[in-house]
């Protein structure tokens, strides 16, 4: 996923100023956001939903 950062975003925030503070620091990088309460509710966030684990 070449130049483009995911952030987890919550139902009861406004993630405009994490997504301001992440665009300060890679300005070459498109800015996302993905609703996480579910996975959230579930102990984890989006680094858990995305980890690959060969056997």
């Amino acid at each position: 996923m070449k130049n483009l950062i995911i952030l987890p975003s919550f139902k009861n925030q406004n993630p405009q100023a994490a997504i301001q503070t992440v665009e300060e620091q890679f300005h070459n990088y498109k800015i996302t956001t993905l609703n996480s309460d579910a996975i959230a509710k579930s102990g984890g966030v989006l680094n858990c939903i995305s980890w690959n684990i060969l056997k």
